[in-house]
């Protein structure tokens, strides 16, 4: 992705001032240049100790057809650049013509440069294949993962996912973003009693989703009660209690995407008869195929469309109220970020 950067003659001039300073290394297929005298993301380029940054894509300059340099029995034309290296960091100056033959007191001639040099500096995720091309997959952009890893989605082969990174082409600039990481939260106002997730993963692709996904967690009780009376959170009231004797409401979802099985048909009305919770670690798991769903009601209600690519939460709560205090409310509650890539 080669752009075009005007140059000044100003800048050229002075230029001509910094010749001789030292150069830069050679960086090799990827090498670093500065790409006129406004950066990629529209600021200044500063040079360090004071080298005017340049650019030039036909190793000639604009400001060689005005400068009074003998051209003597050199080739007529503009007067060459000479760079630090082939893809180096700066531009030194302009060439002199020393027996008939253009010759750089320090640097390379341009000219003399292998075809396809990519000179300028790169975008963020740029690679040098016969000019500037965008491809953040083979660098190190995910890194640091800028809000824009090249300027144009001109050759960018995603969207590409690494770790903590992910980037996409919008239709016309190549965005990135840090990918969400797994997070659990775990809350209750009941003391002594919590959801916890067991599992070890919260990635998985949306293939792995369609064949089934089982996401353990366990309801951990390690205070004793008694005169509990847990409630259930189904439209019809048909919930039971698990063998923690909690009644446990699972549901995901995120955006407009939502999977519970929220309604099953119509049952009586909730057993109000205090329980106790005994201490001990009970064990349970979600269960999922990957689509949306609300449950099949008691009309047989069909599953909806799979879940697309996206951060979700997963949320796993028990509520109801104490005997004692009289009619004090309860929740238990637990959530898990579940993360579907394609």
């Amino acid at each position: 992705m080669i752009r075009n950067v005007a140059r000044a003659g100003t800048t050229l001039a002075l230029a001509l001032l910094l010749a001789g300073l030292v150069a830069c290394e050679d960086d090799g297929a990827t090498e670093r240049d500065v790409r006129g005298d406004v950066g990629w993301d529209g600021s200044e380029d500063v040079a360090p100790d004071g080298l005017v940054p340049d650019v030039t894509g036909d190793a000639t300059s604009d400001a060689g057809d005005t400068a009074d340099a003998d051209t003597g029995g050199c080739p007529a034309g503009s007067t060459p650049m000479c760079a630090a290296a082939c893809g180096g960091d700066y531009l030194l100056g302009q060439a002199e013509c020393i027996d008939d033959q253009w010759v750089c007191a320090q640097g390379v001639l341009m000219d003399d440069c292998p075809p396809g040099t990519c000179w300028g500096m790169p975008e963020a995720g740029e690679v040098c294949e016969n000019g500037w091309q965008c491809h953040p997959e083979r660098t190190n952009a995910f890194a640091s993962c800028p809000a824009v890893a090249c300027l144009e989605c001109s050759g960018f082969e995603g969207p590409a996912l690494q770790e903590g990174c992910t980037c996409a082409c919008d239709g016309v600039n190549v965005l990135c973003e840090p990918r969400p990481e797994c997070t659990t939260t775990s809350t209750s106002t009941l003391a002594g009693v919590a959801i916890q997730f067991k599992g070890d993963r919260c990635r998985f692709t949306l293939a792995e989703a369609a064949t089934g996904l089982t996401l353990p967690y366990q309801v951990l009780v390690q205070t004793e009660w008694a005169g509990v009376i847990p409630r259930p959170q189904d439209a019809g009231g048909c919930d039971q209690p698990g063998s923690s004797g909690l009644i446990l409401f699972e549901r995901l979802s995120g955006g407009d995407q939502h999977y519970c099985v929220c309604d099953t048909g119509l049952c009586m009305g909730p057993d109000e008869t205090p329980i106790g919770l005994a201490p001990g670690a009970y064990p349970a798991a979600f269960t999922w195929d990957g689509v949306n769903w609300d449950g099949p009601s008691d009309t047989g209600n069909p599953k909806g469309a799979p879940f697309p690519a996206g951060t979700y939460t997963l949320e796993v709560s028990a509520r109801g109220k104490l005997a004692s205090p009289p009619d004090t409310p309860f929740e238990v509650k637990a959530t898990l970020t579940v993360i579907l890539e394609e």
